[in-house]
């Protein structure tokens, strides 16, 4: 198994539950409520480590920066997402942290930039990442991020939402995760929440349009994208092999994440793999472009 390198934003995930009692009675619109109970977990990078250990065995390095993390707090009457509330909405940046990352990349290391924007990452750590990177036999570089920079040319894996990458080409809706690659000569994976994805293989020239049934276990998608990436980075490091097996692997592992709610549980290895075993896909090829389908059987 290739070992897995994630640096990125550790943050705090508070989930408050609450009761509903009754309409205030000096305002029927307002809520009166009582704690039902809380939990908390690790958050950004530190939920897309979790569920990578879940998935996979192999040895996994996370550098994070901080002492107090940035904590989302939400709250929920039942299973209704009511409103977040944030606090402490950054770290403060530490070089020796990257330096620390960078003496570790060794051949055949998947290097994950897991970047939420929080501060342990700064644009110029990028650089310097992929650079030492490219100087070590076989590494692989993900950069998982809601905003393209120049800096993050000549990584090999680009993941970016839907939104992020309308954003980065001025709106424009086709082959954007192809005019993407070719700004920044990388692959680039581009999730359209339950919808699918499309990826754009920059050595093939191929773009691949992944599509899928209607999830009608859906309960929440907070922490779809972070599991996503888990599962792919996880098939990858079990098996090394082809793109199209780890990202439907991925689509499983992130489609199974909506199932439950938020990032209070991850994944588990056994999970996603019954979910990979059953998958029933439809591939279709026209062009340059590789139309895949995958059917769910929603009980």
């Amino acid at each position: 198994m290739n070992r897995i390198l994630v640096i990125g934003d550790l943050l705090t995930d508070r989930y408050r539950f609450l009761r509903p009692l009754r309409s205030d009675p000096a305002n029927s619109a307002a809520l009166v409520v009582e704690s039902e109970r809380e939990e908390m977990v690790d958050g950004g990078a530190g939920n897309l480590v979790r569920n990578i250990k879940s998935l996979c065995e192999t040895d996994v390095h996370f550098s994070y920066t901080g002492e107090r993390f940035p904590t989302k707090i939400r709250y929920y009457i039942g299973d209704q997402f009511l409103l977040r509330e944030d606090e402490d909405d950054a770290v403060t940046h530490d070089s020796k942290v990257i330096d620390e990352l960078i003496d570790l990349i060794e051949p055949n290391d998947l290097v994950v930039i897991s970047d939420y924007h929080k501060g342990t990452v700064e644009r110029e750590d990028v650089v310097r990442i992929i650079e030492k990177s490219r100087e070590v036999e076989n590494v692989t570089v993900f950069v998982d991020t809601n905003f393209v920079y120049p800096e993050h040319k000549n990584a090999d894996w680009l993941k970016i939402n839907l939104k992020t990458a309308q954003e980065c080409v001025d709106g424009i809706s086709e082959n954007i995760a192809k005019i993407i690659s070719k700004n920044n000569n990388c692959n680039v994976i581009i999730t359209k929440g339950d919808v699918g994805f499309v990826t754009y293989l920059k050595d093939l020239e191929q773009t691949i349009s992944f599509t899928k049934d209607k999830n009608k276990s859906f309960i929440d998608s907070i922490g779809a994208g972070d599991a996503f990436l888990a599962g792919f980075l996880s098939y990858i490091s079990r098996y090394n092999t082809g793109e199209l097996p780890a990202l439907i692997y991925a689509d499983i592992v992130a489609h199974l994440s909506t199932s439950h709610l938020g990032t209070l549980d991850v994944v588990t290895v056994e999970m996603a793999d019954e979910e990979y075993s059953n998958a029933k896909t439809s591939i279709k090829e026209e062009g340059d472009t590789l139309y895949v389908h995958r059917s769910i059987d929603n009980v």
